[in-house]
């Protein structure tokens, strides 16, 4: 949770499917610096998302040599009356269709589109 000066709640799963090893970590803040103070009834925590999905993505690319994938999203809000921010971290084996990440993790793309992460992905890593 870089940058955000916080000590937040962290979880972190693994599951094993036919197509390798998926991780999930979650991070809880009650105390978010990027939406303390704020009730505008809806998630504002986009940015951190975005950013700790490009980090998760460039860590794959330099470490493993594409072998991942990371979609992060912004879960939970306390601008939006959530207890707590969350974001999601997931990373699958590049090898998972799309069919398999919405199949796994519904939820994780009804904001933000599998899509639009995708197209990022493609445009600065060149995977097609």
């Amino acid at each position: 949770y870089m940058f955000a000066g916080n000590d937040p709640e962290t979880l972190i799963e693994t599951r094993e499917e036919e197509e390798g090893t998926v991780f999930i970590l979650k991070v809880r803040d009650p105390n978010s610096p990027w939406d303390a103070g704020l009730k505008l009834g809806k998630k504002v925590a986009h940015y951190p998302a975005g950013a700790y999905e490009a980090a998760g993505n460039t860590f794959a690319e330099i470490v493993t040599g594409g072998k991942w994938r990371t979609f992060t999203r912004n879960t939970k809000s306390v601008a939006a009356g959530d207890p707590y921010t969350e974001l999601v971290h997931i990373m699958v084996p590049t090898s998972m269709p799309k069919e398999r990440v919405f199949e796994l993790f519904p939820e994780h793309f009804e904001e933000i589109s599998y899509d639009f992460s995708d197209q990022l992905y493609k445009r600065f890593f060149k995977h097609e």
